[in-house]
């Protein structure tokens, strides 16, 4: 095996060897979740962290943040982006091209749903979509830890696409 396959396609070898002595793809799916998941958790943390050691974070800028609410928040919306990270990973089989597809689609969802760019400046028709965009969704949760009151409905968006692309990943997986 050459070196570019390594960055060209996936290698399944370690989940069919996992399968031989035991492990089923829904354990190694749990597993795969839950190190995503606490990827993205420690990443939050470090970078709000970061924000309040440096100042970046006034006391001015937001109402009140709850802490656990905020944490409860982080980790409900890890769940969801690593099952979606994990499913355009089992959906795409070059890995250069799910790279390229994960860092588009995070742009564009994040700039459609109002974590770039405030959703207040868009038409209409866009604020009234976001909130079924995974971003959208997740920016009205992340606001709930934030003293601000957010919709049980976000939280059932979030939910369902965790869901779904959880059942996706897991269907893919059994079906090779």
């Amino acid at each position: 095996m050459d070196l570019e396959d390594c960055f060209v396609e996936k290698n399944e070898s370690l989940l069919r060897v996992l399968k031989s002595r035991g492990l089923s793809y829904g354990d190694s799916l749990i597993a795969d979740m839950f190190v995503i998941s606490l990827y993205i958790i420690l990443t939050v943390l470090i970078f709000t962290g970061g924000m309040a050691l440096t100042g970046a974070i006034l006391p001015g800028n937001y109402n009140s943040v709850n802490l656990f609410e905020y944490c409860k928040d982080i980790v409900f919306l890890s769940v969801m982006f690593a099952s979606m990270h994990l499913f355009i990973y089992e959906i795409i089989y070059k890995r250069i091209v799910a790279v390229l597809t994960e860092l588009l689609l995070g742009i564009s969802l994040g700039y459609i749903g109002g974590c770039i760019y405030p959703i207040s400046f868009f038409p209409d028709i866009i604020m009234k979509l976001s909130i079924f965009l995974p971003s959208g969704a997740g920016i009205q949760v992340l606001s709930d830890g934030m003293g601000y009151s957010a919709d049980i409905f976000c939280f059932i968006i979030i939910l369902v696409y965790s869901i779904l692309f959880i059942g996706g990943v897991y269907a893919l997986r059994n079906k090779r």
